[in-house]
């Protein structure tokens, strides 16, 4: 009976000292609600959007599909992200090719797309990678400059690998 009337008596003067409670958000944004809880949940997702403006670009769990399927040889493995198109006119796939431009580094590659304004999981990443492989619109190749197979390249051979825009002469 103590215990109980002393738990009673914490949780009152807890939500007592949360009633009055003001979320604000760096630069002084007031968070404004009558629930503590959703109030820091939409403080977080407004922070989150202002650091991240690009993921929803990414924002998909379909991307590890996507790179097992094309890792396989699948050109139609964007299917697992609901894009039926062209590699060369997805979002994720477009924004990779244009960074690549001249030539980058595999760990280049991640380091941009991983940080701001992309945040964008490893999985998108590698899976527009070795879809833009496998559909022959970028070529991969190692430390020695030999070209790598896009079926053997690893995932874990991404960071090391250099990665060119394959452009056909005509």
């Amino acid at each position: 009976t103590t215990r109980q009337a002393a738990e009673a008596r914490l949780n009152e003067q807890l939500e007592e000292a949360f009633s009055g409670a003001r979320v604000f958000q760096g630069g002084g944004n007031e968070i404004n609600g009558m629930d503590l809880q959703a109030m820091v949940m939409e403080a977080a997702e407004n922070a989150l959007q202002r650091l991240y403006p690009q993921f929803h670009v990414a924002d998909h769990p379909g991307w590890a599909k996507v790179y097992e399927k094309a890792q396989k040889g699948a050109p139609d493995a964007l299917k697992a992200v609901g894009d039926e198109g062209e590699p060369a006119n997805n979002s994720v796939c477009k924004a990779i090719l244009g960074f690549i431009a001249g030539g980058k580094k595999g760990s280049d590659i991640r380091t941009h797309f991983e940080s701001s304004p992309y945040g964008w999981p490893r999985d998108a990443i590698d899976g527009g990678l070795q879809v833009l492989l496998v559909a022959g619109l970028i070529r991969a190749q190692d430390e020695t400059s030999i070209s790598l197979d896009p079926k053997e390249l690893e995932r874990k051979a991404f960071g090391k690998a250099n990665f060119k825009v394959e452009s056909p002469t005509v």
